[in-house]
């Protein structure tokens, strides 16, 4: 090798492993100064220093340009057979997800699929980009089908265990989650796990690969049995289970970042479901139930799902309070300002341009209302103009908006708003219940199934139904109506707190009655469907 290039291939090996050590303590000016300093010294850089930029930009709230950089990477490497392709098809993913461009973000989860070689993390991938179909309006149920095939046809080297029914006076109930934490998912399965019927259930809890926490240490106490998990070899995780004998297997991940569906291929319970922390279908031939409720699933059979729906009569989860709310401002900002605030504080890739259309028409509608978005995206400069831009595209007066970026203190801010407007077809769900909390009414789109059906659900379970529409048309007019009363908006203002806390939505006695009801009866039509034939 000729002297001078040997020392530049020298000299920038020795920046690109400063920069991954101040990525990794978080020094991310320092990280990007390293890497513009190699990118200067060669013409064409290195698929693992292009990697290691977009980490940079991902962690400094950049979107925008790590989209620049993983669609570089795409135009220089793609086609050649380097591993770490796959891992930059992902990312970009995720970047396009976060922006709202989920139908981009599918193409580029399965795009990380195909060219990953590791079947586990193939696996992943792919859940990836089924999360993605539901931010997708359009999305048909057969379309749906064809990709659960997939996932499957992934699965299908796994040899199920056999079914065993084991007679145990109680109930043996294990739920397998990684977010047994300061998650969503453990303020809306404590109730569940605190109250059920121990003369009838024995409750396991399976935490996978997870920090844990205070929140943890709590779930913990409500546990008969925990195991702490820390591989994510699936069939070793299945082999436990199978060793405690648990009866029913309840899946609280679905295709969620910490799915471990492939756990239940094994069949490692003779009854499992699965619910709660996802909205949408498995896809597994071999997972009886999804846990839903008359709102979200009117019917027992749903095309979007491969499973039995177990429709609860009230919410199909129950919300617990993690931590104090602020107080309610007594009035509502309409009536301390004198125009209506609608807003919306939902991750900003559940707002498709059908719901900004809408929410144009409503601002249109409403003289001198004004429009509170706050997001994660908002956080950064650039991140802020592109949503700008999609914003204005869909007709809105720029001027009637304010963008506002996360920050820890965002209770607080409900009291900025007067009426909340929904997403759809991926709605609210924490987000929702902490509005209703915040005395703030949620105007929402009843969608086609399940996961769109969310705040339908919610409003009901409250008893503020009214304000679920059965098309956009109506979701405008309910939202234009809305704002035309301040008197009812007051009053909603005072009591949907209350009316919160006295709904099913946080009976946790009542909800665990409920669910151990059915739990109990679908076990044994289980059984008996599946001792009356040769398995």
């Amino acid at each position: 090798m000729d002297p001078q290039k040997r020392q530049i291939l020298l000299q920038n090996i020795k920046l690109y492993d400063s920069a991954l050590a101040a990525w990794e303590k978080k020094d991310l000016a320092e990280a990007r100064r390293l890497l513009k300093e190699m990118k200067a010294q060669t013409d064409v850089g290195t698929l693992p220093a292009f990697l290691l930029e977009a980490y940079v930009e991902r962690d400094s709230g950049r979107p925008i340009s790590e989209l620049a950089v993983l669609q570089q990477i795409i135009a220089l490497f793609e086609g050649q057979s380097d591993p770490l392709l796959s891992t930059a098809w992902s990312l970009l993913g995720s970047t396009l997800s976060s922006i709202g461009e989920n139908s981009l973000a599918f193409s580029a989860f399965r795009k990380a699929a195909e060219t990953e070689r590791d079947s586990s993390l193939k696996l992943v991938e792919y859940s990836n980009a089924l999360f993605t179909l539901n931010h997708q309006p359009n999305i048909r149920a057969m379309t749906m089908r064809r990709y659960y095939r997939g996932y499957r046809l992934m699965l299908r080297n796994i040899e199920p265990m056999k079914r065993c029914w084991y007679g145990h006076k109680r109930l043996r109930v294990g739920f397998l989650s990684g977010d047994f934490r300061t998650h969503p998912v453990a303020w809306f399965v404590y109730a569940l796990l605190r109250y059920m019927n121990r003369e009838k259930f024995e409750v396991f809890c399976y935490a996978v690969k997870q920090e844990n926490d205070t929140i943890t240490e709590k779930l913990k106490a409500c546990a008969d049995k925990w195991r702490d998990i820390e591989t994510k070899d699936w069939k070793s995780i299945a082999d436990k289970i199978k060793g405690d004998e648990i009866d029913i297997l309840f899946d609280l991940t679905g295709h969620t970042e910490t799915s471990c569906l492939p756990v239940l291929a094994y069949q490692p319970a003779p009854v499992q479901l699965t619910g709660i922390g996802y909205m949408n279908s498995s896809g597994m031939a071999n997972v009886d139930g999804f846990l839903s409720d008359i709102y979200c699933s009117p019917k027992e059979r749903d095309a979007f799902f491969t499973e039995t729906m177990l429709r609860l009569p009230h919410s199909h989860f129950c919300y617990t309070k993690p931590y104090a709310f602020p107080d309610i401002v007594q009035k509502p900002p309409c009536m301390r300002g004198g125009r209506v605030t609608f807003g919306c504080f939902n991750n900003f890739s559940k707002i498709t341009d059908e719901m900004l259309r809408a929410w144009s028409e409503i601002l249109r509608r409403v003289p001198r209302s004004r429009l509170l978005l706050k997001q994660k995206i908002f956080n950064s400069e650039e991140g802020r103009q592109y949503a700008r831009e999609r914003i204005a595209q869909a007709g809105i007066d720029l001027a009637s908006v304010e963008c506002r970026g996360f920050s820890t203190n965002y209770l607080d801010e409900y009291n900025d708003m007067d009426i909340a407007l929904d997403t759809s077809p991926y709605t609210g769900g924490l987000t929702t219940c902490e509005t209703l909390y915040m005395g703030v009414p949620v105007v929402t789109l009843i969608g086609n199934r399940h996961g769109a059906r969310f705040g339908y659900s919610m409003l009901m379970n409250v008893g503020i139904g009214e304000l679920a529409a059965a098309d956009m048309r109506s979701y405008v007019d309910i939202a234009v109506a809305l704002a035309s009363s301040p008197e009812y908006l007051f009053i909603l203002h005072q009591r949907l707190r209350g009316m919160v806390q006295q709904s099913p939505l946080m009976d946790g006695p009542g909800y665990a009655h409920d669910v151990g009801n059915l739990l109990q009866e679908f076990y044994e039509v289980c059984r008996r469907k599946r001792t009356e034939v040769k398995e």
